[in-house]
């Protein structure tokens, strides 16, 4: 799993683009809501930015997150504003996260959350901090947003979705979690 490179302990805002998968998986777990309503409400370092292409993904899986509206950013990002080519077979939802998260690296740090191999490989290609579901799991924790045993539960559940996690990693991050040895 990488870790964003930058991170230290000190009181940073971290900028999180969310693609359709991991909302897709926290939807699955039944925590959107309650990790939404605690970054909206809590001071965290942790702001969300949800790009306009991943809601239009979400609704045509009819998943509405419009009622978490306090929690996150929408962000448009027109591809021609950039001159970049990233690779064919990203979804939208994934090339829009990448291509915010390219516009925001210079003014804070950013974190891409996708469980979209290709669209994390592009990441580290383009020097973007990546992170996945079990990633995101580590880093609201980190941050006090979940508690160690929230953590560990939602990784005990991560088998019963949509998304596929080999063994060994879950029990990486779950060992992780418990010696909260979070960060390289």
């Amino acid at each position: 799993m990488k870790w964003p490179r930058s991170y230290n302990s000190s009181r940073q805002v971290y900028h999180l683009v969310l693609d359709s998968s991991s909302i897709i998986t926290l939807t699955e777990l039944d925590v959107l809501r309650e990790i939404f309503k605690r970054l909206a409400t809590q001071a965290s370092a942790l702001r969300v930015i949800i790009p306009s292409r991943v809601l239009e993904e979400l609704e045509r899986s009819s998943i509405s997150i419009d009622q978490y509206n306090e929690a996150y950013q929408v962000m448009v990002f027109n591809a021609n504003d950039m001159e970049i080519n990233l690779p064919q077979g990203l979804g939208e939802g994934e090339k829009e996260a990448i291509l915010i998260a390219l516009s925001l690296m210079k003014l804070s740090n950013v974190i891409v959350i996708t469980d979209d191999k290709k669209a994390r490989k592009t990441c580290e290609k383009l020097k973007i901090n990546a992170l996945g579901t079990l990633g995101l799991v580590e880093l609201l924790k980190k941050h006090k947003i979940i508690s160690r045993i929230e953590a560990l539960a939602l990784i005990q559940k991560i088998p019963n979705t949509s998304l596929y996690i080999t063994p060994q990693l879950l029990e990486k991050a779950q060992h992780k979690i418990e010696t909260q040895k979070l960060w390289k």
